[in-house]
């Protein structure tokens, strides 16, 4: 539909300078919400988020909004850990619980617009945890929630 309705302004817009209805002025309102695809803010707000947690004192976990999708889906290391935003607070806030404070090195992020996902990099270290290598793949719903993360990590060097 949203291709339909470009195809349209943009035949519109190739009439107009061709055409006797250009000169009856008409204005053309889009009749939907246009949603821009923006996988590398998105995959900066999914990071800030991760940022923010390893900053606040575990009680204080559940109080950050997320930005998950109702039905995000995670898999760490090929297992599914999370099948709903509900799941993926309580593995992030046992990974808090665990861990402690952490912060993260050397964040890279690739985003694809077509696909609407993004790839990151990056190295955790916490004390309790060491220093981890990261790549995740993050899908996002339309609206720029996180619908599905693919994690994995090893032991960084």
């Amino acid at each position: 539909m949203k291709k339909l309705a470009l195809l349209s302004l943009l035949t519109l817009s190739a009439c107009a300078s061709h055409c006797p209805c250009s000169e009856k002025k008409t204005t053309v309102i889009p009749t939907e919400n246009v949603v821009q695809r923006n996988p590398k803010a998105f995959a900066e707000a999914y990071m800030a988020y991760l940022k923010e947690i390893g900053k606040v004192p575990l009680h204080k976990v559940s109080e950050i909004p997320h930005p998950f999708s109702a039905d995000c889906k995670k898999t760490m290391n090929g297992a599914v850990v999370a099948k709903s935003s509900d799941e993926f607070v309580a593995q992030l806030s046992q990974a808090k619980k665990m861990y402690q404070l952490w912060k993260f090195e050397g964040i890279e992020i690739i985003p694809s617009q077509s696909t609407n996902s993004a790839t990151i990099h990056y190295v955790i270290s916490s004390q309790g945890l060491g220093r981890l290598e990261v790549l995740k793949v993050l899908r996002f719903a339309e609206n720029g929630k996180v619908k599905e993360v693919l994690e994995v990590f090893a032991e960084a060097k």
